[in-house]
């Protein structure tokens, strides 16, 4: 039993650790003077401790936003183009009742077929209008006078600002109109023709049934771009005509009629 005195009880706690250190092993060695700082000899034979272990922040999660995957190209192949709406264009036939004034010697009606071509809000239409015999007379000679009856060409630009199932669509274009007259109560009996051009203007509207059904309603203004006459002209006076009959300054016109569109 060995006993430990010293005036540092410092001095005396360390001794006890070296006795202590030495019998579990007594290989140890030390260097240096065993009574200076036995505390570092006491630090070297103690058991090394791990670093406290930090703790280490919890990985913060973050929503990945989306992205579009790139498009890829095949070799030869084009990029893809955004569609656009295009109108499309629709052919159409109508044929028309109609009641004209100012072109004949006095209103009466015809009938009309027309053909044209509308795309989106634009229509561009062709018609032939026919009309029965009109008869006229001299004011000198009562028994005297001729028949006319109208044959007209009509070319019209309409637009209608919506272009939808029920349109309404301002007009305008011109017109060629032909009269064929045949005298009556002359001998010989005379024939004759008249024609002119007329700028015209108007308002039709329309309304599609179906696919390829729909129906029209119109009312047209012309100006004549001259005014020719029919007269009579007595052999034995060749100097005095007889007027039958001169076309107004302006004519007017009412349609309806049915439309197929292919």
């Amino acid at each position: 039993m060995r006993s430990f005195s010293s005036n540092s009880c410092r001095v005396v706690s360390d001794a006890a650790i070296v006795t202590m250190a030495l019998s579990i092993d007594p290989s140890l060695e030390f260097a240096g003077n065993n009574h200076e700082r036995p505390g570092a000899v006491a630090s070297s034979v103690l058991p090394a401790t791990a670093p406290p272990k930090t703790k280490e922040a919890a990985p913060m999660a973050m929503k990945s936003t989306p992205t579009k995957s790139p498009v890829s190209l095949q070799p030869g192949a084009r990029a893809p183009i955004a569609s656009t709406s295009v109108p499309s264009t629709d052919y159409f036939v109508r044929s028309a009742l109609g009641w004209r004034w100012g072109a004949l010697p006095r209103s009466t009606g015809e009938i009309g077929l027309a053909a044209g071509v509308e795309r989106g809000w634009a229509t561009v239409e062709v018609e032939l209008a026919l009309s029965p015999k009109i008869a006229a007379y001299s004011q000198l000679s009562p028994e005297a006078g001729g028949a006319f009856a109208m044959q007209s060409a009509e070319f019209a630009f309409c637009g209608a600002p919506f272009a939808t199932r029920v349109r309404l669509s301002p007009c305008v274009g011109t017109a060629w109109t032909h009269l064929w007259a045949k005298g009556i109560g002359v001998i010989p009996q005379l024939t004759g023709d008249l024609s002119w051009w007329s700028v015209s203007a108007g308002l039709q509207a329309s309304y599609r049934q179906s696919k390829h059904v729909g129906f029209l309603f119109g009312a047209m203004g012309y100006r004549a771009m001259r005014r020719p006459q029919a007269y009579l002209v007595d052999p034995n006076y060749p100097l005095v005509t007889d007027t039958i009959f001169q076309p107004g300054l302006w004519a007017y016109r009412l349609l309806a009629g049915v439309a197929i569109q292919f």
